[in-house]
């Protein structure tokens, strides 16, 4: 009786055990895979808005191939994408990662939707380009690595739940209570992140640690593009200024608050504009060498004493000194620039050309006004003068007439 009691006992704290366990390892996987998903969709929605920013400028360039060598790389950086492809306003496919085309069927089926793509489970969202009026983005994210990184934590859970049974309940309480915290903090920085705060994610020292540092590097992504947008944004705006020397004083200004270089600037086919803001600072000479530099080159230029960066087809952006930013950032961020400031210089050029011709036509029109004016003055004393000698002859030939000795009288 003592052995059977004890072994019953034993075997109903190991059920009880087992049984309070199993929920807590089967509640805990339900909520990791409903937040997986989730998070799945954040991404698949950030995804598609990224991308539609990205090929914004491609599309309305009608560059197809470089928004195909985008849709590569995007592939290539997120393995589960299923596949992505774009529309253009008549819904017709502009480009597509699919090797076999994207079926007819599938094109049809727009917005967010779970879909059976080749025996997988596929999370499909679409981001509109310009607000719908340039195309559509549509993705798809495979659901097998939720549902492998779901079954990773489930048998880590089961390991876990299988130690504990012999140090107790409570233990194994514990340590499923420990092993969710994290993710529960990565849900709330997740929608702290969504409401635009800053957000830093735990990184724990197991599997969710690369989940950690991995939603780290994307919201520091975040807030870098978030950054970069802002000042690209600022500096398109101050672009629209028509005349040169404004328009210089304005994005060399900001540039060089904004990204901590001591003064800029603008070098025109051997015509240099400074920033008058920093003008003090500004070395007297480099300007031409590192300009013709970069236009030689094609691309920027970081030299010790600053950065050039070329505008084509004439002219160059020269920053002077060093700011404290990623050299690869600064390139790509200047690289992007380069395209709205050569057009901006081109208005500015044309503008410029096309005062001088104004001016030029309002000397033309006066000196015009001028010679007429003359013309008529000329031809007036013209007619004066010959009015003037017909009224002379007319008179002398009427005294002649009338003097004593010509037998003629009135």
């Amino acid at each position: 009786m003592r052995w059977g009691l004890v072994q019953q006992l034993f075997f109903t704290v190991l059920l009880a055990a087992l049984a309070t366990g199993g929920m807590l390892l089967l509640g805990g996987g339900l909520f990791l895979l409903a937040e997986g998903e989730r998070a799945l969709w954040q991404e698949a929605r950030g995804l598609a808005r990224d991308l539609s920013f990205l090929v914004l400028d491609d599309i309305l360039l009608s560059d197809r191939l470089a928004v195909e060598e985008k849709l590569r790389h995007l592939k290539d950086r997120y393995p589960h994408l299923a596949y992505v492809y774009i529309l253009n306003p008549r819904g017709e496919v502009v480009a597509h990662t699919l090797s076999g085309g994207v079926p007819e069927a599938l094109a049809r089926l727009g917005g967010e939707k779970v879909l059976q793509v080749g025996g997988k489970t596929v999370y499909q969202v679409e981001a509109g380009i310009m607000g719908g009026e340039a195309g559509v983005v549509r993705l798809g994210l495979e659901r097998t690595p939720l549902v492998a990184s779901f079954f990773r934590v489930v048998c880590a859970g089961l390991f876990g739940l299988l130690w504990a049974v012999g140090l107790g309940g409570a233990l194994g309480y514990l340590f499923l209570t420990r092993l969710l915290e994290p993710l529960s903090l990565m849900v709330q920085e997740a929608s702290r992140l969504k409401e635009g705060q800053p957000a830093r994610f735990p990184e724990p020292p197991h599997e969710l640690g690369a989940l950690g540092r991995a939603l780290n590097a994307m919201g520091a992504e975040v807030r870098r593009r978030e950054r970069d947008l802002r000042l690209l944004n600022r500096l398109l705006s101050e672009m629209h200024a028509l005349d040169l020397a404004t328009l210089s004083e304005r994005v060399l200004g900001l540039l060089v608050r904004e990204l901590g270089f001591t003064c800029g600037d603008l070098w025109l086919s051997g015509r240099v504009v400074h920033c008058e803001a920093c003008r003090d600072r500004c070395p007297l000479g480099g300007v031409a060498s590192l300009a013709q530099e970069a236009l030689a080159s094609r691309q920027v230029v970081v030299r010790p004493q600053g950065v050039a960066v070329p505008v084509p087809p004439h002219g160059a952006l020269v920053l002077h000194g060093r700011p404290e930013v990623e050299e690869a950032w600064l390139r790509a961020f200047l690289e992007a620039l380069a395209g709205p400031l050569a057009t901006a210089l081109e208005n500015a050029r044309l503008y410029e050309a096309l005062a001088e011709k104004e001016a030029q036509r309002a000397r033309l029109l006066k000196a015009w006004l001028k010679a007429q004016e003359e013309e008529r003055a000329r031809i007036a004393r013209e007619l004066h003068d010959e009015v003037g000698q017909a009224l002379t002859g007319l008179i002398l030939g009427w005294a002649s007439r009338g003097s004593p000795g010509t037998g003629w009288r009135p």
